[in-house]
């Protein structure tokens, strides 16, 4: 098997770079994300898979298992300097496709007893649709981290027991084996421009639920890399490239989110070196007593604010602690009593949040 392992990746290594071209019954390999120069990925980032299934093959596909398996090399042999590899799906409702089995079954497991280094896709349906003719869609990622420079990462498909062939079952009954573009193998290299470095990279942050969190992430190369892109590897949220150096986070939070601990790990890129940031991530029903009506700062505003909202049915405060300015019970005309003393007539600021 090993044989058969390197003479395929030998001959991977003489068209490093591809091009996926979609047909009928097959899985590609759609694009990578962490590779530089078309063939390289550095030590030390995680690299990313990306694969589409595509069914134009006239029938559907009432089942499938399909594995892949990430290896790495060195002079003819084989390595195991990279960290376990992970992998996700594609959120195209696979509970109803393959209810059966309620979605994709994903099992992670190794091939050769030396780490965690293949993972298996597997599904079928009982009574959902399963996978129509004309599906053609981005289905699930695989990533691994490699960390050593000189070594070879290469991922192919995978047989993966107990008894996972590489096929899909199709309806009416019968069996059809997807063509696959691999395998397909990049070197790993450390890049000759620096380690980029967050600048303003915070162990946590604090939030109100009633407002959309948000937060500036920036770096820097000291080696004048200045192609830089930022990912959210874990965590909820989106983050947007904003400037050469800096990435927009942002993320919506509800109720369900307060008191929850959630975090959410950040990682900054060059040509091919990679940096870290993980922020612990806190959300608060309460971010300023007597700021009724959200925007910031107390004053006459939140007044006509609380008046809408207790006596001609106005909107309630975004935050509702924030609108409970005097801080006891609920909010009432005592709350606006409360504050008309704080803001015209001396009386003492709204108490803190909790």
């Amino acid at each position: 098997m090993k044989r058969l392992l390197f003479a395929l990746t030998f001959a991977s290594l003489m068209m490093l770079s591809f091009a996926p071209v979609y047909g009928a019954s097959e899985i590609v390999l759609d694009h990578v994300t962490g590779i530089y120069n078309g063939d390289t990925v550095n030590a030390g980032c995680s690299i990313e898979f990306t694969f589409r299934l595509t069914n134009t093959d006239g029938n559907t596909i009432a089942g499938l298992s399909n594995g892949f398996r990430v290896w790495m090399q060195r002079n003819g042999a084989y390595t195991d300097n990279f960290d376990p590899i992970t992998y996700d799906i594609l959120p195209i409702g696979w509970d109803t496709l393959f209810d059966l089995t309620g979605g994709i079954v994903m099992s992670l497991l190794s091939v050769d007893g030396v780490g965690e280094d293949t993972v298996g896709f597997g599904g079928s349906r009982l009574m959902g649709p399963g996978i129509p003719d004309g599906f053609d869609q981005q289905v699930w990622r695989v990533r691994a981290t490699p960390y050593m420079d000189g070594d070879t990462l290469c991922i192919d498909s995978s047989w993966f027991p107990p008894g996972s062939s590489w096929l899909w079952a199709t309806t009416p009954g019968g069996t059809i084996y997807p063509a696959w573009s691999g395998p397909h193998c990049f070197h790993v290299s450390m890049c000759p421009c620096g380690v980029p470095e967050f600048t303003n990279c915070v162990s946590s942050l604090t939030f109100p639920h009633c407002a959309t969190a948000q937060y500036t992430f920036c770096a820097q190369d000291i080696y004048v890399c200045y192609n830089l892109d930022f990912n959210l590897i874990s965590g909820p949220g989106t983050i947007n490239k904003i400037s050469d150096t800096c990435a927009l986070w942002s993320y919506t939070p509800s109720v369900a989110d307060v008191g929850t601990s959630q975090s959410i790990t950040v990682q900054v890129t060059d040509l091919c070196n990679c940096g870290i940031c993980i922020v612990n991530l806190t959300f608060t029903d309460c971010r300023e007593r007597g700021n009724a009506d959200g925007q910031g700062g107390i004053n006459v505003a939140d007044l006509t604010y609380l008046v809408a909202y207790l006596f001609y049915g106005g909107l309630a405060p975004p935050c509702y602690e924030e609108g409970n300015a005097d801080g006891e019970g609920g909010i009432n005309v005592a709350d606006l009593t409360y504050l008309v003393d704080y803001l015209f007539f001396g009386g003492a600021a709204p108490p803190p949040c909790p």
